[in-house]
């Protein structure tokens, strides 16, 4: 475990649907707690490299009270932070890991495919300083 002072969403800075969420995420915080960096970033490989993941690696991860979680799991804990309904992502806990996980892969293969590849999100000023 590694000690920080907010949660982090950490995301694929070149994928047009990891910016719809990111987007989607920040529409509905509850609070602004949250924190977001790109895997490609500075922080993106510090945290990458601190829990020894492969560099290949290019789901959503969450970094919160030095846990990493990814794919599924990041996604259910990242709802936790949510306004309803948005949050119904973590009522999916129940849902047996290999099949989340199987989903989650499945929509990971073909995102670029679907949805689009572009380069990072540009933040507007007013929520900037939330990127990492």
């Amino acid at each position: 475990m590694i000690e920080q002072k907010y949660p982090i969403v950490i995301y694929d800075g070149e994928c047009n649907l990891c910016d719809s969420s990111v987007k989607f995420i920040l529409r509905n915080e509850r609070k602004e707690e949250l924190r977001f960096t790109h895997l490609k970033s500075e922080e993106g490989k510090k945290i990458m490299n601190k829990f020894k993941l492969d560099k290949s690696f290019d789901g959503i991860l969450f970094l919160k009270d030095g846990k990493l979680y990814g794919k599924s799991e990041a996604i259910i804990e990242i709802s936790k932070y949510l306004k309803y309904p948005s949050q119904a992502a973590k009522h999916f806990n129940w849902v047996p890991l290999f099949l989340r996980d199987g989903l989650y892969d499945i929509i990971a293969k073909r995102r670029y495919k679907w949805f689009g590849k572009d380069d990072c999100l540009i933040p507007d000023p007013r929520i900037r300083e939330r990127f990492i």
